[in-house]
């Protein structure tokens, strides 16, 4: 890093000298050892792992057109092979559901779901997501996005659940 003479830059750490006073304490090396081995746990399994995210993945995609048809847009699948595996984002056609988006997390998580709205980026705000809307949804659908991630202990009843759950709470018009 280039830092021009004369930059006042504050400490990330405080408490000792280390690194001309830039930096304060000692690195934690039982947490970078726990990261390493973490590091290799994930690899230990990676292609297994992958391989049941995608199969979650693609019968929640089934399901969901199954069960919603044309009122279903999947925000994440323009081009598949540049998503993460774990991941999908969809959204509602609210003109042709019904659904306050305001309560479907809250409703989703009092059975036990536990997902996110909208995108990364507007995770904790109810704003719509600006990707979305850079991509053409109107703001009420992008309000409506659903981020579903799956972990390795995520199982098909799982994804039997959330459907479920949907069904309950988004109504088709």
């Amino acid at each position: 890093m280039y830092i021009k003479k004369g930059t006042h830059l504050e400490k990330f750490l405080h408490g000792g000298m280390q690194e001309r006073d830039m930096r304060g304490g000692t690195e934690n090396i039982p947490a970078i050892a726990g990261f390493k081995r973490a590091v290799e746990m994930v690899n230990e399994r990676l292609k297994e792992d992958v391989a049941h995210y995608l199969q979650l993945r693609e019968i929640l995609i089934q399901d969901l057109k199954y069960n919603f048809g044309e009122a279903v847009r999947f925000n994440s699948l323009a081009d598949i092979e540049m998503t993460l595996p774990n991941i999908l984002n969809f959204s509602f056609d609210k003109n042709r559901v019904e659904f306050d988006d305001e309560m479907l997390l809250i409703l989703l998580d009092l059975k036990g779901i536990a997902i996110s709205g909208g995108s990364a980026c507007t995770s904790g705000t109810h704003k719509p997501s600006h990707v979305l809307l850079a991509l053409g949804y109107d703001a009420k659908s992008a309000l409506g996005a659903v981020r579903v991630s799956f972990g390795r202990e995520n199982t098909l009843h799982d994804v039997e659940k959330f459907v479920a759950a949907l069904k309950e709470i988004v109504k088709l018009k």
